[in-house]
């Protein structure tokens, strides 16, 4: 699906916004602005953590360029099946299935151990777009928590 991203100027940009930094989508953790200096422009140094990722991106820039900001997608699902690398989920509106490339990694080992044991869980997945080409965006999905709960979600 595509996605869509309005522009911000640096100058506008604050703590905690999430903005696309080297084709990624981050969450500002720091930025720092500085006057102008002998070649007229002001420029800030902004470093963002990559809300799919983790990572730390760091870039700079003149306070009167535009970074794309886009509004992150939270959204808590019912798990139906855990198969290997595949989880299916669903909830009210939708459903729907993601391929895990790493399931060795904790929160998946936990989740599909909890699951095993006949328990209820629900994921929450964020979507978030991720710069292809200049100006051309795709959502991608991350789990990024999940919870046992003994009621059902799901008549």
């Amino acid at each position: 699906m595509q996605a869509v991203c309005n522009e911000i100027t640096v100058a506008e940009i604050k703590n905690g916004i999430h903005v696309i930094i080297k084709r990624q989508p981050c969450r500002v953790l720091n930025i720092i602005k500085q006057n102008t200096g002998k070649h007229g422009f002001a420029k800030a140094n902004i470093i963002g953590i990559g809300v799919l990722d983790a990572k730390i991106y760091k870039t700079a820039l003149a306070n009167h360029m535009y970074l794309p900001t886009f509004d992150l997608i939270q959204t808590d699902y019912q798990v139906i099946k855990i198969d290997g690398h595949k989880i299916e989920f669903t909830n009210n509106i939708t459903s729907g299935e993601m391929i895990i490339p790493n399931p060795t990694i904790d929160i998946i080992k936990d989740m599909a151990t909890a699951f095993n044991e006949g328990k209820s869980i629900i994921i929450t997945v964020i979507k978030a777009p991720v710069e292809r080409t200049p100006n051309n965006y795709i959502y991608r999905e991350a789990i990024i928590s999940f919870r046992c709960d003994d009621k059902k979600i799901i008549p």
